[in-house]
């Protein structure tokens, strides 16, 4: 480094130096250039280069790079010491890239290396671009796609289904941008992707997905015609299609050319009625099914002549329904199904018969007849048929009616209990009175009542409390019934504010607690009824905490005796039991598991059997059901229905159902007591529940 001033001078001497001076640096010579510059292409992306480092006194290298035909740019400056460095920089396979490095110093730039090129090798494809799927058919899908890659050797295809993983299915040449799957399953939903590859696999499109069309439907088969009616021809076939949408029926007369089509219908259909149809005439049928395909080939084809008129017989009426109008008379009615008939004729079975016998005939189009010869309280079984020259139909389904003359009477006592529900009663045969225990009432009431006929009060009842100096505590929602061998009335089980299981007997004057070692759950909502074939108290059923009981015990007077079934009804509680002497057996009718039944049960003392009546009453739920010993029937009535309190009155003759047209019911209600007064045959109700009230009046029937 130097530093100069400058002064001025003349012949009166020199001047003052100046304050400041200037340095001047002077550099020293630039750095050697690099030589021995290498490059080698490692991969398809990277370039590695190496030189030798010739200088001391460099400060960096810079390193420049161009492709063949271009010009030489920086690419980077890398510190002095640096003998190689690896060129990631946006690297292109298939590409020709030159090289050249000089030194940088304070001298300045040297010259420049040798120039080295080298060739970038090949590198994996792009990856296509999906542009569409084509469903062809139900068992081809074509796919397109872009080539958006020059290296490629071809492509691969892969696919799967919505469950299943990629797979693929196959290769395709170079610039390729289609290929048809035509090995698919039809309806179904199938997933595309591509790639290309080389010596590499390139990356995948993107995942496109596409469905193949559903198969047309089978065609039906073995077509049958029968001619029913001289103006009806029922057709039959087999459906051999799990895929159709419909069937189309098609026809035409002999005399026609052509087929038309007579009827469109649904999925699974299998069979058709064509009517009218003209007697004495050839039809000829057949049928395909369609689905939104497209159309079946037609089933085989099928003919069939109709008879005329008069050869053949009508067709049976169905859906006879008979009621009960009053004492003497019952009304008919039934579904007219022929067009040929002469008339109708109507039989009856009568009490104590075997044979059916023809009461009445009707003309032809007529669907209703009044029988007014009959007995009051008697049932009769009614059957009816078409007839016309050609002979009769088979008769119609059978029903039962049983004439009325009963009626509901309420009746008005001097005293009575207060108004409660979910009480019990039960008759006392032995001394004539019916024992009415419990219930709720403003609380759980402990109160026992008799009902009979006061002396010196001809055909009159009442209502007498009867002190006992032992009772059960209060409750309600117990069960009672009297065991006619030992002449007590019977009660076990109920609720206060938890559920009971103890057994209580009454004996005309006090109440006494039986404490036997085994005895059923503690429940309420059960039912009891006395089994005098085998003479015990059978229980089923009930609900505790909610929870619904299903278990049939027996009680001996002694002990309770778990029967456990092998086939029994389903948990319930506000149910019924009552005990048929005809059948000798227990009937179980309805109740609840939080879904209102109307099923029937029979108890044989082993297992239980279900009963399949043609009527039965509506579902419900707390109605109350007796034995009436005079007329061998059940009665029901009331109950919780799915619309509220129910006032019908319903009898079971040990095979079927019968609603009674009765005059005068009580109103509605349901946890009511009912019980058979078997001396004065009369049905006994007292109280239950009419929302929003409690009830104290007294019905019997008939």
């Amino acid at each position: 480094t130097y530093y100069s001033r400058l002064v001025a001078y003349n012949s009166y001497g020199t001047s003052a130096p100046p304050v400041t001076s200037t340095a001047i640096t002077t550099k020293g010579p630039p750095p050697l250039a690099p030589s021995a510059l290498s490059a080698t292409a490692i991969s398809y992306s990277q370039v590695a280069l190496e030189w030798s480092d010739n200088s001391g006194n460099e400060q960096s290298f810079k390193l420049e790079r161009k492709k063949a035909g271009g010009a030489y740019v920086l690419l980077l400056s890398l510190t002095a010491g640096y003998t190689a460095y690896n060129d990631n920089n946006n690297i292109k396979p298939e590409t020709v890239y030159y090289y050249r490095i000089r030194s940088f110093g304070d001298g300045g730039y040297s010259s420049y290396s040798n120039e080295v090129n080298v060739l970038i090798p090949t590198g994996p494809p792009v990856a296509p671009i999906i542009s569409r799927l084509e469903t062809v058919s139900a068992s081809q899908i074509n796919i397109f796609w872009s080539d958006e890659s020059l290296n490629e050797t071809g492509f691969k295809i892969e696919r799967k289904t919505s469950a299943g993983l990629f797979q693929e299915i196959t290769q395709v040449g170079a610039d390729a941008t289609s290929y048809s799957d035509n090995t698919l399953d039809s309806n179904t939903i199938y997933y595309y992707r591509v790639r290309a590859y080389n010596i590499y696999n390139g990356p995948y499109s993107g995942i496109f997905s596409a469905g193949t069309l559903p198969l047309p439907p089978n065609a039906p088969s073995n077509l049958t015609a029968t001619a029913v009616s001289p103006v009806q021809v029922n057709i039959s076939w087999q459906d051999t299609s799990s895929n159709e949408d419909g069937f189309a029926v098609e026809s035409r007369k002999e005399s026609e050319p052509n087929y038309y089509q007579i009827a469109n219908l649904a999925a699974n259909s299998a069979s058709f009625s064509h009517m009218p149809v003209t007697q004495t005439t050839t039809y000829y049928y057949r049928v395909r099914a369609w689905n939104s395909v497209g159309m079946s080939g037609y089933s085989n084809d099928v003919s069939i002549t109709t008879p005329s008129a008069s050869s053949v017989t009508p067709i049976a009426p169905s859906n006879l329904t008979g009621t009960a109008v009053s004492s003497y008379q019952v009304n008919l009615s039934w579904q007219d199904n022929a067009d040929n008939e002469e008339g109708f004729k109507i039989k009856r079975l009568s009490p104590g018969l075997e044979q059916f016998t023809e009461v009445g005939i009707v003309a032809a189009n007529v669907i209703s007849f009044s029988d007014t010869t009959l007995d009051d309280l008697s049932a009769y079984t009614y059957t009816v048929c078409a007839y016309n020259i050609a002979g009769a139909s088979s008769p119609t389904n059978e029903i039962t009616a049983e004439t009325i003359t009963s009626t509901w009477i309420t009746i008005s006592t001097t005293d009575r209990p207060t108004a409660r529900w979910l009480h019990a009663s039960a008759y006392d045969s032995e001394r004539q009175k019916l024992v009415l225990f419990g219930g709720w009432e403003n609380g759980y009431r402990d109160d026992t009542w008799l009902y009979d006929l006061p002396t010196g009060q001809a055909g009159g009842t009442n209502w007498v409390w009867q002190f006992s100096s032992n009772k059960p505590p209060g409750r309600r929602n117990h069960a009672m019934a009297y065991d006619e061998s030992r002449k007590v009335v019977v009660l076990f089980g109920g609720m206060d504010s938890v559920s009971k299981n103890d057994t209580w007997e009454w004996d005309s004057t006090n109440w006494s607690e039986k404490n036997p070692v085994n005895k059923p759950p503690a429940r309420g909502g059960h039912a009891l009824a006395y089994d005098a074939q085998r003479q015990r108290i059978v229980l089923f059923g009930g609900v505790d905490s909610g929870t619904y009981l299903n278990d049939t015990w027996e009680w001996d007077g002694a002990s309770w005796t778990n029967k456990n079934p092998a086939n029994k009804p389903s948990a319930r509680t506000g149910h019924n039991l009552t005990y048929d002497s005809a059948s000798q057996k227990i009937i179980l009718f309805g109740g609840t598991d939080a879904q209102l039944k109307n099923d029937t049960w029979e108890w044989d003392g082993a297992n239980w059997t279900q009963l399949d009546p043609a009527v039965k009453p509506p579902e419900r739920a707390y109605g109350k059901m007796v034995y009436d010993t005079l007329r061998q029937e059940t009665i029901l009535f009331g109950g919780q229905g799915a619309a509220g309190n129910l006032d019908d009155t319903w009898e079971w003759n040990g095979a079927n159902w019968l609603q009674k047209t009765v005059i005068n019911s009580p109103p509605g209600r349901y946890w009511h007591s009912m019980a058979y007064d078997s001396i004065r045959q009369k049905i006994i109700i007292f109280g239950g529940w009419n929302s929003p009230s409690n009830l104290d009046d007294t019905w019997e029937y008939p």
